[in-house]
């Protein structure tokens, strides 16, 4: 048994819901982040934050009777890392920043006070046993489905470039936000799994904030079987600017007839941010096609001359067909790669 830093969320609202439905739908290494009245945080935290930065943070959904006000049952949910603490005046809320790691399963001891555990203080160290550290995802679904009874799943697993690398999240350097970096004009795979286990009417749909990034799929994404995995290419479309930020956003899409069909956007909404940019080699491509271009027009002006020096016996006609097949070639490639007119 040992101390770990503990963030409840609970089925008291449906924000708190939602926070839990993006814990269990975004990629491993991206933040999270939950928002506490001072009066559920351990004074401790409150008074030594730096502390406990960096301290592994245990997740857990809490099932509250909302007519007691009594914990009926807590459900580690997910494990992480706690990167920042922050504690505004003005709204007396403390915020913090977490880095998500594996889903696991994990109890909390009785051996801690009851004034220490949930409806009390809902960020506290508390003392827990990890019986799996590295549960699987299909487990955690099946532990709480019945508090999301009119909702789909999803899960990010990773993003992957077009030859199976896999594209590492960032975070940024406030540690309040994670995001992919990619590269325009290129193809990207989502790997998503897909969960309807209470064989529910609901769907998953996948939007973009920018008219630049498009998803090859049926969207929204209906969910026949119970559990499923697919891949969804992605494309990111090439961009007159060296680079721009811009979201993807997942999120459920019930029945018409769920009491859920006003919030699916609002408080399930996972968004990532993805940075498109230009990568170096794309650049260095694009210079060299340029400068051979540029040459190859110099070359004809000046009746090839240049190429004298290497052939003297080629034929005027030959010493200007080179430079044309050249020209042509390096202006085909800039418009088919670079869309350069």
């Amino acid at each position: 048994m040992s101390k770990y830093l503990c963030a409840f969320s609970s089925n008291y609202r449906q924000l708190y819901i939602g926070d839990i439905y993006k814990v269990l739908s975004m990629p491993k290494g991206f933040t999270v982040h939950f928002r506490y009245k001072k009066k559920y945080v351990s004074n401790d935290i409150l008074e030594n934050q730096k502390k406990y930065i960096g301290k592994e943070l245990l997740i857990f959904f809490t099932d509250i009777n909302r007519e007691t006000n009594k914990v009926k049952g807590n459900y580690a949910i997910r494990s992480s890392t706690l990167k920042l603490i922050e504690t505004t005046e003005e709204t007396e809320l403390v915020h913090i920043y977490f880095q998500l790691g594996n889903f696991v399963d994990a109890t909390i001891s009785e051996t801690n006070s009851t004034n220490e555990l949930p409806s009390v203080k809902y960020l506290n160290e508390l003392d827990c046993v990890i019986s799996k550290p590295n549960e699987s995802w299909i487990n955690k679904i099946s532990l709480i489905k019945s508090f999301f009874s009119d909702f789909s799943f999803f899960h990010l697993k990773s993003l992957k470039s077009i030859d199976g690398k896999v594209v590492d999240v960032k975070s940024s350097a406030n540690k309040k936000s994670s995001h992919y970096k990619i590269s325009q004009g290129r193809k990207y795979l989502l790997d998503i799994s897909l969960a309807n286990p209470n064989e529910k009417k609901c769907q998953i749909a996948i939007e973009s904030s920018s008219t630049d990034v498009s998803f090859n799929t049926t969207n929204p994404i209906s969910i026949n079987a119970h559990f499923d995995d697919q891949t969804v290419p992605m494309y990111a479309k090439s961009l007159n600017v060296s680079s721009e930020s811009s979201f993807m956003s997942f999120f459920p899409v019930v029945d018409k007839e769920s009491e859920f069909k006003d919030l699916s956007v609002t408080e399930y909404a996972c968004n990532i941010e993805l940075e498109k940019s230009i990568g170096w080699w794309k650049a260095i491509k694009f210079g060299i096609a340029t400068v051979l271009a540029v040459l190859s027009i110099w070359m004809i002006k000046d009746n090839s001359k240049y190429l004298n020096e290497f052939s003297t016996d080629l034929p005027l006609e030959w010493r200007l067909i080179v430079p044309c097949v050249i020209l042509i070639l390096m202006s085909s490639y800039l418009f088919l790669r670079f869309n350069k007119k």
